[in-house]
Parts: C-alpha cells; sequence; structure tokens
C-alpha cells in the first residue's frame, strides 16, 4: 500500500483498485486481494452445485471454484467472450475465481477521494459497497469483495 503526503504532514491511504465490467455495471476491487487474472475458459461443470457456480478449473495443479459474479449481483448469467476474465482472488485461505465480462484499468484512490455510499443504494445492498469513486467513463462501485463472497446465496444475489 502506498501512503501519500498531504499538505498538513498527515499520511493518506493510497489504495488500488481493479476495474471489472459486469453486464452494465462498472466495479472497483481492492488489487490486495486479487492473486492472478487469467483469459476467460470453460471450468468443468460441478453436479447439483448451486447456479452461481460456473464450475472448476485446474490451474497449475490447483482446483479453483468458479463463480458468476453477474449472478452474485443479481444479473443474467455471464456468457463468455473473448473479453471476458477469470479473477482470480483469495478469500479465507482459497483462491475463488470471479468471471468477468472485462477487466479495466487499475485506479489509485485516495480515502478522502472515495465517495460514501449513495444513499439510493437498498440497505441490504450496502454492506457489500464501500464507495463509490467518478471517473472519466462513469463511476465505479467500490466492492467490500470479503462481504459478497459471504453473503449466502441460497437466498437471492447479492444485489439485485
Amino acid at each position: 500500500m502506498n501512503d501519500e503526503i498531504k499538505a498538513n504532514d498527515q499520511p493518506v491511504d493510497m489504495i488500488e483498485y481493479i476495474t471489472v465490467h459486469v453486464g452494465d455495471m462498472l466495479l472497483g476491487v481492492d488489487i490486495a486481494v486479487v492473486d492472478e487474472i487469467i483469459r476467460y475458459v470453460e471450468p468443468t461443470l460441478v453436479p447439483h452445485a448451486p447456479p452461481i457456480v460456473r464450475g472448476v478449473l485446474n490451474l497449475r495443479g490447483e482446483v479453483i471454484t468458479v463463480l458468476d459474479f453477474a449472478m452474485m449481483l443479481g444479473l443474467p448469467a455471464a456468457e463468455g467472450s473473448r473479453q471476458s476474465r477469470i479473477v482470480i482472488v483469495r478469500f479465507h485461505g482459497e483462491r475463488i475465481g470471479l468471471c468477468v465480462d472485462r477487466v479495466g484499468d487499475v485506479v489509485n484512490i485516495t480515502s478522502d477521494d472515495l465517495d460514501t455510499t449513495p444513499c439510493n443504494i437498498d440497505a441490504s445492498h450496502a454492506p457489500f459497497v464501500r464507495g463509490a469513486y467518478q471517473l472519466p467513463e462513469g463511476i465505479i462501485a467500490i466492492l467490500d469483495i470479503e462481504s459478497v463472497l459471504e453473503k449466502d446465496y441460497s437466498a437471492g444475489p447479492a444485489i439485485a
């Protein structure tokens, strides 16, 4: 993590976020939880798995569970394309793959620049969104990826 010094000599936390596109959403994921990003490959189906589980894949000898990030966010199931990627994140000592439509840039955002969660976001979704940040191409919703992954999806998506 980088520190930047403000005019009054108080350090400001600089956090790097990877931007991902899921449906029409532009999302930010803290790069500290991202291990790697790979091209989309069709995972092996797992019988009787919940719908959000796309399957598993063998990544250099490690079995990775691949989740449909769009379905987790209440969108229709993602379809793999040439731009699709699997973002491998660390969660409770496990590596999990999240299917996204495409990956954008890495942006550096200070805690001062991060806007609070918009008040028009449903209260049930608030735990999943850390805040928002304005980019020239749109507003990024900064996700709390751990909260998204901890949710019990048998009751429905994290954000719908």
